[in-house]
């Protein structure tokens, strides 16, 4: 065997396919190391250092979380020679489609664009998601739309919406009056 860990009951040898193992009577996990051999830890210790690695992982990451406001710029050909478009969002929702192939629904208020169809929901394929950005693919549309969302800052704001806000007001004050 190369790689992997196996284990035998000692009274029948049967093979134990599990990872969960007990010593002197304390639940433990054991699990092959990085170079050879077998790490075991005690379970409790293992479901720590599990969810410590999940927290990680997910806070390495931009999450979209419902009723925030953000900076979405679409880039695409359907807006000329300038490629993008921008504007402030309030997602509505976020839902994974569990395809395992990065596939998400979003939900969102489109505050820059017509009135009556600022509403949205789009399909879309993450491309990258890392801690200041999410850059993903419209699926389903007939022109090729990209979509980067960041969070929403008073300096991107100014810039694609100058003179909107007065001196001190915030941006999500200013959103939720106007847009």
């Amino acid at each position: 065997m190369y790689g992997g860990i196996e284990g035998y009951y000692p009274d029948s040898g049967e093979e134990y396919a599990y990872q969960e193992c007990f010593i002197d009577g304390v639940k433990c996990f054991a699990d092959a190391a990085y170079i050879g051999g077998i790490v075991i830890e005690t379970c409790e210790l293992h479901e720590e250092l599990v969810l410590n690695a999940e927290e990680e992982k997910v806070m390495d990451r931009l999450s979209l979380e419902n009723g925030e406001w953000y900076a979405m710029e679409i880039i695409g050909d359907e807006f000329g020679r300038e490629v993008r478009h921008y504007s402030p969002i309030k997602i509505i929702s976020v839902k994974p489609l569990k395809s395992g192939k990065s596939f998400f629904t979003m939900q969102f208020y489109h505050a820059n664009y017509p009135e009556g169809v600022r509403n949205k929901a789009y399909t879309l394929k993450t491309i990258q998601r890392c801690e200041n950005f999410l850059l993903a693919k419209k699926n389903g549309s007939s022109t090729m739309r990209y979509l980067l969302i960041f969070e929403l800052s008073v300096e991107w704001f100014e810039k694609h919406f100058p003179g909107k806000l007065k001196k001190g007001e915030r941006i999500v004050d200013w959103l939720e009056r106007n847009a």
